[in-house]
């Protein structure tokens, strides 16, 4: 296993944390799944490794990649059966909200088999954006679409508001598909938006529904990323990283329609990968680059390069030390600047929009001062 002490440190600590909390408010049993998510989908994701290699599932370099050697891919697939083994114990057992549930297991399972299939055997891109959107459309229509506030001025759902809603979540999945690009950023930016969301609802809204099954989702991509962490044994794969998307964008629309948590307050939980990508796309338009092909043009790889540069001049794996740093970088981020941002944004509706400005503002400026979607560098530039 790749994963040094910050990881364990922080994983430990986020477990210890909610373990202490739960005991000491008598909370009921099954907030103790993360914990049992964490070692099942640890020990899950080392068997799955072990037998991805052997079937030579394995993502090749190339010319745009951010690794050296094959490794194997798909791995993401031990997170997605535990999260969803999880949520429907706490279905059967502790009441998970049937609609979130049911657009999770349905809605998340085809998104997980399409990224699955893509792994293993590629599917022609129409039938997996087909399939994408169906998913897409059909939890939009299941679950309903929450108004939009701009300070007093109120958007009430309607057609539009449903229209925006599908594009916005069709985003967050591919964005993350897009920024899983270096070793572990796209399993630490899912657990830590998953923690911060679960501790701002039960800030907000003491034993909502939604804190469980958010823990268990954080602590099952945490069992992965032990094993995916610098330098990887393991890549989630398409399997995973559009399914994490996915499922936190669910979170989302179901926590927003119960007014538990808004709209806004999740657009700042999102944030890096929300700036990172969407800056990259509108640069890669306006320079008429192919914005569907593979590059090495996000703000997030640019930060890799330039630290994989400096720590050539030490000792060790500069590449995985580089990936560590970045991804250590963006749980920093979200911890101390977006978390606590969202926190406000839910407590004060009014402020959502100024909040979310306040937040994202400031990480779309650093990723276009990044460069990010401005011409990808030589391939001498930092091989990674």
């Amino acid at each position: 296993m790749n994963a040094g002490w910050p990881y364990y440190v922080f994983v430990t600590a986020a477990l210890a944390g909610l373990g202490a909390f739960f005991i000491t408010f008598g909370i009921g049993w099954h907030y103790l799944l993360p914990a049992a998510a964490f070692f099942a989908s640890l020990e899950l994701t080392q068997r799955l490794t072990r037998y991805l290699a052997s079937r030579r599932i394995l993502d090749i370099p190339n010319a745009r990649s951010s690794h050296a050697e094959p490794v194997p891919r798909g791995g993401g697939l031990a997170a997605v059966v535990v999260f969803l083994a999880a949520i429907a114990l706490l279905h059967a057992t502790a009441g998970l909200d049937a609609r979130l549930f049911w657009a999770l297991l349905a809605g998340g399972g085809l998104v997980a088999a399409v990224g699955l299939a893509d792994d293993i055997a590629g599917l022609p891109t129409p039938v997996r954006f087909t399939l994408t959107l169906a998913a897409v459309a059909a939890c939009c229509l299941w679950l309903g679409t929450p108004p939009l506030a701009f300070g007093e001025h109120v958007i009430a759902p309607g057609g539009a508001l449903y229209l925006l809603q599908g594009l916005l979540l069709l985003w967050v999945l591919n964005f993350f598909n897009f920024m899983d690009g270096i070793d572990a950023i796209a399993g630490i930016e899912a657990v830590t938006i998953a923690l911060s969301a679960a501790a701002i609802l039960w800030f907000v809204s003491p034993g909502h529904y939604a804190v469980a099954p958010l823990a268990v989702l954080a602590a099952a991509v945490a069992g992965f990323t032990a094993w995916n962490w610098p330098p990887a044994q393991v890549f989630m794969g398409d399997t995973a990283s559009g399914f994490l998307g996915f499922c936190l964008g669910l979170f989302a629309i179901r926590t927003a329609m119960d007014g538990a948590m808004t709209v806004w307050a999740w657009m700042i939980l999102f944030g890096v990968f929300f700036c990172d990508a969407t800056v990259t796309l509108l640069r890669r338009l306006w320079r008429r680059q192919k914005v569907y092909q593979a590059h090495r043009d996000h703000a997030y790889q640019r930060f890799a390069r330039a630290l994989q540069r400096r720590f050539d001049a030490g000792r060790g794996n500069a590449r995985a030390r580089a990936h560590a740093a970045v991804s250590l970088g963006v749980a920093a981020v979200n911890v101390l600047w977006l978390a606590p941002l969202a926190l406000l944004a839910a407590l004060r509706p009014a402020w959502g929009a100024w909040c979310a400005a306040l937040a994202l503002l400031p990480l779309a400026a650093v990723a276009l001062a990044a460069g990010a979607g401005g011409g990808e560098p030589q391939r001498g530039d930092g091989q990674c």
